[in-house]
Order: C-alpha cells, then sequence, then structure tokens
C-alpha cells in the first residue's frame, strides 16, 4: 500500500476516535443537566395536575405531558405547513376559521367534530395555550382517549439554559397550565359553539369516514404489502404459484397494478375531501398505494396466472450443479444452483431449507420440477421434488 494511503486511513481513523472520543464527553457533561431539567419538570408538572414522562432513556425518544379529561372528539394541533395551504387553496382540505388569522397560519387543526373544535379553540386563552406549548418546544397537541397531551417527538436533551432546575420548574409548570386550558373545555364534547362564535365559519363534519378508520386501514394495507413483499423475497421457491420468471411476470403486473392502485388511491382520498386532516390522510394512503399496488398487485397477477390456469403440466429433470449460502446478521440463506433448460434461462438459483441443502450433492442430485403454461403466459412451479 503507498505510504499516502497508509497515513491517510491513519488520520482518518484518529478523527473518528477523537470525533467519538468528544462525543463521549458531551453526553457525559450533559446527562446530569437533563437528568436535572427533567426532574424538576416533572416535579412541576405533577404539582399542576400533569404527568410529564419520557418514554425512553435512550436518546432522541419522545417526551410526552399529559393529563386526564373527559372522553370526547379526537382533536391533533400541528405546524401547518404548505401541503396543508395548498390544500387548503384547491378546497381539498377544510380549515378551521376562529377569527385568528394568525393563529390559523402557525397551526392545522385535524377533528372530526368541526363544532366542538371550534368550541375549545375559539376561545383566545386556549389558542394561546396551545401557542404556549409549542414554544416550550412541544409540536403536537392531541386531545384524545381521556386524555389531553402534548409530544416532543425527538427530545435529544435539555434546552439551554443558566439553571436547568429552575427552568425545569418553570417548563413543567407552563406545560401544565396550559394543558389544563385545554382539558377544561373537554367535558362539552357535544356542545355547539359558544355565542359569541356565531358569525364564525365552522366547516361541517360530514362524517363518512373517520380518521381513525381510515388511518388504520391505510396502515393495514402497508403492514400487510411489507408482510408480502418479505414473503415474496424470502420465501419465492416455496410458494407454488410463483412464476419461474418472477421478473418479468412482476413488470407485466405492473400494467395493471399502478392503475388500479391509482384509482383505489383516488377513491379513497375522494372520501375524505374537505376534511380537515386530508393532508394527513393523503400522505399515509398514498404510501399505502405506492407500496401496496405493485405488491399486492403482484400476488393477485400471480395467483390469477395459476388458479386459472387449465394447460397441461411440463415436467423438467434439473441437474444441481452447484450450492451455496448466505450469512445475515441473524439468519442464513441456502441456494442450490440448477442447469435449468428453461427458455431465456440457462441457469437457475432456488433457495431451499437447511435440510434440503444438507442432503444435495452438486453434480448428483437433481430436481423434478413440475411447471404450468400460466393463464397469463408465465409459467409456474406446480410442484418440486430434489432426488438426492
Amino acid at each position: 500500500m503507498p505510504p499516502l494511503a497508509v497515513h491517510l486511513m491513519i488520520g482518518l481513523g484518529a478523527t473518528a476516535a477523537a470525533a467519538m472520543l468528544a462525543a463521549a464527553v458531551l453526553i457525559a457533561r450533559q446527562k446530569p443537566i437533563d437528568d436535572a431539567f427533567l426532574g424538576a419538570s416533572t416535579a412541576a408538572a405533577r404539582a399542576g395536575g400533569a404527568l410529564l414522562e419520557r418514554r425512553s432513556a435512550e436518546s432522541d425518544s419522545p417526551l410526552v405531558v399529559w393529563r386526564p379529561c373527559p372522553r370526547g372528539p379526537e382533536l391533533r394541533v400541528r405546524p401547518e405547513d404548505l401541503a396543508d395551504r395548498a390544500a387548503e387553496r384547491a378546497g381539498l382540505e377544510s380549515a378551521l376559521e376562529l377569527g385568528d388569522p394568525e393563529w390559523s397560519a402557525r397551526f392545522h387543526v385535524e377533528c372530526d367534530d368541526a363544532a366542538f373544535a371550534a368550541a375549545l379553540l375559539g376561545e383566545p386563552a386556549r389558542r394561546q395555550a396551545v401557542a404556549d406549548l409549542f414554544a416550550l418546544g412541544f409540536s403536537e397537541v392531541h386531545r384524545d382517549a381521556g386524555q389531553v397531551r402534548a409530544v416532543w417527538p425527538h427530545f435529544t436533551q435539555a434546552p439551554k439554559c443558566d439553571d436547568p432546575v429552575q427552568y425545569g420548574a418553570e417548563f413543567g409548570r407552563r406545560a401544565a397550565d396550559a394543558l389544563s386550558a385545554l382539558a377544561a373545555h373537554a367535558s362539552s364534547a357535544a356542545a355547539p359553539p359558544p355565542a359569541e362564535l356565531s358569525g364564525v365559519n365552522v366547516p361541517e363534519a360530514s362524517g363518512l369516514v373517520s380518521q381513525t378508520l381510515f388511518m388504520g386501514a391505510a396502515s393495514a394495507v402497508l403492514g400487510v404489502s411489507i408482510l408480502a413483499l418479505f414473503l415474496f423475497i424470502e420465501f419465492t421457491a416455496y410458494l407454488p404459484f410463483c412464476p419461474v420468471d418472477g421478473w418479468g411476470a412482476f413488470m407485466a403486473s405492473l400494467r395493471v397494478s399502478l392503475p388500479a392502485g391509482g384509482i383505489a388511491l383516488a377513491a379513497a382520498l375522494g372520501r375524505v375531501r374537505g376534511r380537515t386532516w386530508f393532508m394527513s390522510a393523503a400522505r399515509q394512503a398514498a404510501l399505502a398505494a405506492l407500496v401496496g399496488a405493485p405488491v399486492l398487485g403482484y400476488g393477485a397477477y400471480c395467483l390469477g396466472n395459476a388458479l386459472l390456469d387449465g394447460g397441461p403440466a411440463s415436467v423438467y429433470e434439473v441437474p444441481v450443479t452447484g450450492r451455496h449460502s448466505s450469512h445475515g446478521s441473524r439468519t442464513t440463506s441456502y441456494y442450490v444452483e440448477l442447469g435449468f433448460a428453461h427458455p431465456g434461462l440457462d441457469a437457475w438459483s432456488m433457495d431451499v431449507s437447511y435440510f434440503e441443502y444438507a442432503r444435495l450433492t452438486p453434480g448428483r442430485s437433481r430436481l423434478k420440477l413440475v411447471t404450468r403454461p400460466g393463464r397469463f403466459g408465465w409459467e409456474w412451479m406446480a410442484s418440486r421434488t430434489f432426488q438426492p
């Protein structure tokens, strides 16, 4: 190795070690400050009737302050962003007009019960309570499941201050006071807007689809899609309906799955158009469609190709030409190479179980593979049998 490269590697290693040492020193110095701040703020919040807690001891974990309140409509306040403004101008998302343009330009309210949201946040003191929580560092305010809470999603360290104990006490007191103001109105969940809000433009809540159900359905589609993707990647050889040329079949399925996914996404968003939480729903639904349309579409395409197939079976006697294993962090995958006399595929690698892998001998073992032509023209594996 050239001397310059050696010196460069040594220099990079020394720099990395110095950076790690400096980070360790900073963490060690910061921990007592964080502990003092959290201890004082927790005590002050409890004295004010709220509970402040850090969800885990790890860095970058959520900091949550909450207090109980009567059950009622779900409500969420988060920062207003460019997507919300664009959706409101396009008429896709409704905005709760409270007669306070400056506050409404900073915060976006998501709630299915517009009358409740208007009654709660129509009071200037309660809007100020929300602003106070965000000024402290929280970035989300929720009211659901019998509690009102503020969330600091990525709390890394205590805010910069001269006295962490004094500031922690003030932090906890202000957070508890703000939550008290927001919880005080929670019992009037079904009450109409007060008289002073009679001239406020409150959008109607259509009630067709609730945010929880919509988000849950989109999350379920996303979860099933990720599971199906894992199965297609890891267990293709064990799924009897998978085509021999999986990549070719996948590309062919996109001609159907992508338009179908687009239509489903448009239909779903049409159901929540005009809601205060349209953009949150659009982001979740778009992610579910982006993953679900190609993955679930491919699965449906393969199932239709196999289940609707009435063609004759073809039997292949395939020699095992080699084998290898792949070691991951927690698992080991086993593969055999096959001399597969098939149009467009001169050789083929198939994942197998450990017991099959241990029994097979390259050059002597054979695979009996039964395939069918497929309803859509993609030959698929009906069965396989290894002969040691």
